[in-house]
This record gives structure tokens, C-alpha cells and sequence, in this order.
């Protein structure tokens, strides 16, 4: 039987292969290493105080890699970032209580991204990309949002999930807006027991926007002309 973790590893490795591929025959490309900063959201909001909270909150700092070919983008990242999601739980019982299980993580991210560069002007480039990112559970909070209480629940140490993210270069600056989609759930345990009522949590993937703003700290590019 295969595996979600066997098939990601394979998925992986073919893109490793096709990188390789791609470099044999490459007449220009660049490669580029920097730094990010920014905020993780489950909802997008204009309003100040949301914003406020959510950099307070859910701050991140990324180191990414970036390969060019011809426009074809490869680009892996290693990110550490706080996250807080609550997950609704569902009543066994007809007397159940309203609850939900606020979920507050530190985690390190390992994107790995391909995509193309869809409009490039001398100072100014557009791109697009998406890919896989695999999430090692680094520290952890859990508890009910009826009281506030702590559970004796323990999120998976690895998930996975995947991302979209469109991306505009200005000089040497970078930004960022990415959806990241959880492709495992983060809890294993299912049923849990609060107050003598069992309850269950039947989804605990995580979904959430990304904001980033970046430098690239080193940056080269080669043209066969």
C-alpha cells in the first residue's frame, strides 16, 4: 500500500529530476537567495485592528532559493511562522455544548514551489507558482473556546499541504500573496471528551493566506547570447 508520505517523497524527486533536466539545456537563468517577512491570516480583511492583530500573532520570517530557467521558476523555502485556527467540533450527545478547539502552533514550513515568470519588464516581473509544502510541528497550544480550558490533545509533529502564491519583483524586492490548503489533517485523535460529553473533530486541516514582503540578499543571472 503507498502511502500519502511515500507518494509526496516520489513527487519530489521527479522534480528534482526534471530541474536537472531543464539545467542541461538551459540558455540563460538566474539564481537568486533572500530573505521574507510577513503574516499568516485565515480571513482577508482591510481593517486595521484585524491587520494589527494578525502581525502581532501570526508573524513569519523565509529564507528562500530561487531558480530561474528561461522563465520556469524553481523555488524552495524554509520558513518559521506562528499560527492560531479553530477547528468546530461536533456533539455525540443532543445536549452537547457549543464548542470548538483553538489550535495555536509554531511551525516550520518547507515549501517547495515551481512556476513561470508570466510578464518581465527590466524592473518589474510577474510570476505565478505552486507546489507542495510539508509543516514540522515545532510547539503548541490547545484548548476549547466554551472555557478556555487546555485539552490533552497533541497535533501530528508532520503534516503537509499545498500552496499557490502570485508574486511581483521590483528591483530587488520581493512580495508575495499565497492560499495554503492542508492536504492531512493535523490531529489525529478524533473523539475528544470535554465536561463528560464526547465530541468530534472530523476536519482539522489547515487553511490560510500569506503576506510577505522580501529582499533578494544575492542575485545572479546569466544570458547566452
Amino acid at each position: 500500500m503507498i502511502t500519502q508520505k511515500t507518494s509526496m517523497k516520489k513527487l519530489i524527486f521527479v522534480l528534482i529530476f526534471f530541474l536537472f533536466t531543464i539545467l542541461s539545456k538551459a540558455q540563460d537563468f538566474g539564481v537568486s537567495l533572500g530573505a521574507k517577512v510577513g503574516y499568516q491570516t485565515t480571513k482577508l480583511s482591510a481593517a486595521r485592528v484585524d491587520i494589527d492583530a494578525d502581525l502581532s500573532e501570526h508573524m513569519l520570517i523565509d529564507g528562500f532559493g530561487r531558480i530561474v530557467i528561461s522563465n520556469f521558476i524553481i523555488q524552495p523555502e524554509i520558513m518559521l511562522f506562528k499560527t492560531s485556527q479553530i477547528f468546530d467540533l461536533t456533539g455525540t450527545d443532543a445536549t452537547h455544548l457549543n464548542i470548538s478547539v483553538e489550535a495555536k502552533q509554531k511551525k516550520l514550513a518547507f515549501p517547495m514551489m515551481c512556476g513561470y515568470q508570466i510578464f518581465e519588464r527590466p524592473l518589474f516581473k510577474v510570476r505565478a507558482m505552486g507546489g507542495l509544502v510539508m509543516y514540522y510541528l515545532v510547539d503548541e497550544t490547545n484548548q476549547n473556546t466554551y472555557n478556555n480550558q487546555s485539552l490533552d490533545i497533541q497535533a501530528n509533529k508532520q503534516s503537509w499541504g499545498g500552496i499557490m502564491d502570485i508574486g511581483v519583483d521590483v528591483l530587488m524586492f520581493t512580495f508575495d500573496f499565497s492560499y495554503s490548503f492542508g492536504m492531512s489533517n493535523i490531529f489525529e485523535r478524533e473523539f475528544l471528551e470535554i465536561g463528560g460529553q464526547y465530541y468530534i473533530m472530523e476536519n482539522s486541516r489547515q487553511n490560510f493566506f500569506t503576506l510577505t514582503v522580501g529582499i533578494k540578499l544575492f542575485n545572479y543571472e546569466y544570458n547566452h547570447k
